[in-house]
């Protein structure tokens, strides 16, 4: 399902306008992404939790022409899924 699939289901569920429901899902995004940056988590009960994981610094070496590279530590964005979802599509 696409995001424009999305806001027609909302759209229709919900008995709004699909640009008011795509106005609210852009707020919804920008909201999640700007707590995921300060390095909050976000929890939505029943279906998962987003969070930042931070990788550690590291010295890699190219197999082929066996150079070491250094590697910075970065944050990645990560989904744990709810056991009640979980249990959903099973």
């Amino acid at each position: 399902m696409h995001k424009r699939e999305f806001i027609k289901n909302i759209s229709s569920a919900c008995n709004l306008s699909q640009k008011k429901c795509e106005q609210v899902l852009n707020v919804c995004f920008k909201l999640i992404c700007e707590s995921l940056c300060v390095g909050e988590s976000i929890n939505f009960k029943g279906f998962g939790k987003f969070f930042v994981k931070t990788t550690k610094e590291r010295v890699v070496k190219n197999v082929f022409t066996k150079n070491l590279t250094f590697i910075r530590q970065k944050n990645i964005v990560s989904f744990k899924i709810s056991s009640t979802l979980k249990n959903i599509v099973k």
